[in-house]
């Protein structure tokens, strides 16, 4: 953001118009024990300020002053550098751009109030990150919001320590001086070539960003989707239960060729938590999947559930048969509840004790079956279970902090519709992970045998979600069956 896409005045004018030497305000404000807790969120911007206020009273005379200075640095001028500006939005044409910015919490009121919130794809905010660059975590973040791995990234910053460190972990760095420069290092990446050669390069193929609406259930609650891609309506509903639909992402880009519609189920993401919490059941969210239906104006869509989302996808296909042109099942917990083999699960498990994490992940699984300790701490230790290959891409994946973590009472709300489920009419394909530590293979086998004429396929070397590390099997999978 800042030396690359805003240019700030000079700070000593603001030293030099309240008397104090040059370099008084940047000491104070910029100085590192001051400086990250602001950009790691731990304190707000406000909070931030004042602090700085407080450190310059003694050389201000008195705080009153020292709080004006900090005002008139707030107000100090910039300009945003419209060649730049221009360059990122033909870069647009072709890839994701995303700010990673060493920000405060004031970053996304600056953006919208300059307009260049739409301006990129996407922001990550250091404040909301809880980490500051060059820590590798905001690199990698970027990585897994982008889709793709650190070694397909082009990192700009005016800071040749922050590019250094994207370049440690794989990534292609540019030192950003000036628009020129940066107008090289674009067209060295293939970024500005004609639309016409791009279409030679699948790998660099535009990574859809959702347009997010709302719309209201039949209970008046409010309920969130977004949009990717365009072409024939693809619904996905994310599991959990309650997680953000947004760790969905493009499912390895099947809004190329289609418009994929990102579901946020009650209470989850950036939908609204209802009153009665017992509409949170899976069964009766079913109601709100012909709601949505209804809503976009469709008289009929393919529908795509990943795991405890299955148990909704199939629930809907069962009493809207007529609705649903075909039906996804991606590492279903089961057919009409949670129906792991233990056994199958203690198998997958043991067969990764060769992995540097198991040990760890060992004993906290055996802690949380025990009912011992934190189970958020807990469940984050046995996460490396849930992934074919336990690598950076799956740890940023995982661990996303621009997601809305799942309401605490979700669980017992999802599962309290468990029970029998009805088979479906619609043609079916379930996925499953050959390595899914979390559910295992039994319940897309339970699954599949209960949908007259189901596909049942289970990639080698996945785990639980295989659009993220086997995006090109499962996107040819998927995109096959559904024609």
């Amino acid at each position: 953001m800042d030396g690359v896409l805003r240019v700030w005045g000079d700070l000593g004018a603001v030293d030099a118009a309240h008397g104090l030497p040059v370099g008084t305000v940047a000491g104070a404000a910029f100085r590192e024990e001051r400086l990250l807790p602001a950009v790691t969120g731990r304190v707000s911007d406000e909070e931030w300020r004042a602090a700085v206020a407080d450190d310059l009273a003694a050389a201000c005379g008195s705080l009153a002053r020292a709080r004006a200075v900090v005002a008139d640095w707030g107000r100090q001028p910039f300009r945003v550098d419209a060649e730049v500006l221009a360059l990122l939005g033909e870069a647009r044409r072709r890839v994701p751009v995303l700010l990673v910015s060493n920000g405060t919490t004031r970053l996304e009121a600056d953006l919208a109030a300059l307009g260049l919130d739409t301006a990129v794809d996407g922001v990550l905010n250091s404040a909301r990150l809880g980490a500051a660059k060059p820590d590798p975590q905001v690199y990698l973040a970027a990585a897994a919001r982008a889709e793709v791995p650190p070694g397909q990234c082009l990192f700009v910053d005016d800071s040749a320590g922050n590019v250094a460190a994207a370049e440690a972990l794989g990534m292609l760095g540019h030192h950003h001086r000036d628009a020129a420069g940066l107008r090289r290092a674009l067209a060295a990446g293939g970024l500005l070539r004609p639309l016409r050669e791009m279409r030679r390069h699948p790998a660099r193929r535009r990574v859809s960003i959702g347009r997010m609406t709302t719309f209201s259930a039949h209970d008046g609650t409010t309920l969130s989707y977004e949009q990717l891609g365009d072409g024939a309506p693809l619904v996905a509903i994310p599991g959990g239960p309650g997680a953000d639909a947004r760790y969905l992402g493009s499912l390895g880009g099947l809004d190329a060729d289609r418009r994929l519609i990102r579901f946020e189920p009650r209470g989850t993401g950036r939908s609204a938590a209802p009153v009665d919490r017992a509409s949170c059941a899976f069964a009766s969210q079913a109601k709100d999947l012909e709601a949505l239906r209804e809503h976009l104006g469709l008289d009929s869509f393919d529908l795509l559930g990943h795991s405890a989302g299955a148990l909704t996808a199939q629930r809907y296909a069962a009493e809207f048969p007529h609705r649903v042109r075909s039906l996804v099942l991606v590492t279903p917990v089961g057919r009409g509840a949670r129906e792991a083999d233990e056994a199958e699960l203690a198998a997958i498990r043991a067969g990764r004790a060769d992995q540097p994490w198991y040990p760890d992940a060992a004993q906290a699984a055996a802690l949380l079956a025990a009912g011992q300790g934190d189970p958020a701490e807990l469940l984050a230790r046995i996460t490396p279970f849930f992934w074919g290959s336990w690598d950076d891409r799956a740890r940023a994946a995982s661990f996303d902090p621009d997601l809305v973590p799942s309401a605490p009472w979700m669980r017992e709300a999802f599962y309290a519709s468990a029970g029998e489920a009805a088979p479906v009419t619609v043609p079916v394909l379930v996925v499953a992970g050959e390595l899914d530590g979390m559910i295992g293979t039994a319940p897309a086998r339970l699954v599949a045998a209960l949908h007259p004429g189901a596909r049942l396929e289970v990639l080698a070397g996945a785990g639980h979600r295989p659009w993220v590390e086997k995006s090109a099997e499962f996107t040819a999978l998927v995109g096959e069956f559904l024609g």
